[in-house]
């Protein structure tokens, strides 16, 4: 918890000049609550919390059985671990051009965003 205070008060430091702030989350209610806890200790700016379900983890799928798991796992190192798509997942490759899409919609909208950006995918 020691840790923790120190972060926040050398956090409140830096954010002292930066009026606005824009937070984008993935949907996912950690995510959520993280981005409250750490931006209830900024004090006077205007924060801006915005959703995107393009920022989430790779999903892996359903494996319904260890032996499946293990199955699934042997063809993708036989093939690539960055372009095997899992059943019923995502490849890399996909996650690659998910994010992508989003960080081009920052630079389109950067002129009508907030000074500062702050990520949370987990």
């Amino acid at each position: 918890m020691v840790i923790l205070n120190i972060f926040f008060k050398n956090f409140d430091i830096l954010f002292f000049f930066i009026q606005k702030i824009s937070v984008w989350n993935s949907p996912y209610t950690r995510t959520q609550q993280t981005s409250e806890t750490v931006l209830s200790q900024i004090e006077n700016a205007h924060i801006k919390i915005k959703e995107d379900p393009r920022l989430r983890e790779q999903e892996w799928g359903n494996f319904y059985t260890l032996d499946q798991a293990a199955k699934e796992n042997e063809e993708r190192k036989r093939h690539s671990y960055f372009f095997y798509r899992i059943k019923d997942g995502e490849s890399g490759a996909d996650v690659y051009d998910r994010i992508s899409t989003f960080l081009e919609t920052l630079l389109k909208y950067k002129d009508s965003l907030f000074e500062s950006f702050q990520f949370q995918t987990k």
